[in-house]
């Protein structure tokens, strides 16, 4: 996954390589039938290595299994890989699962929705409504998430937000878990 640019320093030893570029398209052809065949496999953790492999390589013949996997897996891991990987393949996909998975129970995977819902092009005020839910009735993880996603937004009604959660922290009836990020969000917007 990392054939194309890998680290200026070197793996085994640290020593400084220097910077380096090679062209992706010859470790493309040669994964794609191995990833396409591990992605079919039952064993997660290797199924979680090829998505990701294929989504830094951007491989996008394997957009369509990984949205399978991510549609249809059992495993939360597996699933936020093939999302984090659809956003490098496939955008129209990557936007229908990300729409998908903050609407799951899975916790782990809607926190990681919510923090990549900026990168589409979903309107500002529905994200900040679906935001002041999640702020409602999420776990502390994704309260956490969307207060950092409302620092970056530069909406009038993410602010809005963002002011009445500073009330509430002055009133001290904020969840203490929660007064970094949004401190962290209010310097940020």
């Amino acid at each position: 996954s990392v054939w194309a640019k890998p680290s200026v320093l070197d793996r085994v030893d640290g020593r400084y390589r220097g910077k380096v570029e090679r062209d992706p398209a010859p470790v493309k052809a040669a994964m794609e039938p191995l990833l396409a065949e591990l992605l079919q496999g039952s064993d997660d953790a290797m199924r979680i290595t090829a998505i990701t492999a294929a989504g830094k390589l951007g491989i996008a013949a394997l957009a369509d299994p990984i949205n399978e996997l991510f549609k249809n897996g059992q495993n939360d891991e597996v699933k936020i890989a093939a999302l984090k990987a659809l956003d490098n393949i496939d955008r129209d996909l990557f936007t229908q699962a990300i729409t998908a998975a903050i609407s799951m129970k899975s916790s782990p995977l809607r926190s990681e929705a919510l923090g990549l819902l900026s990168e589409i092009d979903y309107p500002a005020d529905g994200a900040v409504a679906l935001y002041s839910t999640i702020l409602e009735d999420g776990s502390t993880r994704e309260k956490q998430t969307v207060l950092k996603a409302l620092g970056e937004m530069k909406a009038p009604a993410a602010n809005m937000v963002l002011g009445s959660k500073l009330e509430a922290y002055k009133a001290g009836s904020l969840d203490p878990d929660l007064e970094l990020e949004l401190v962290e969000a209010l310097e940020e917007s």
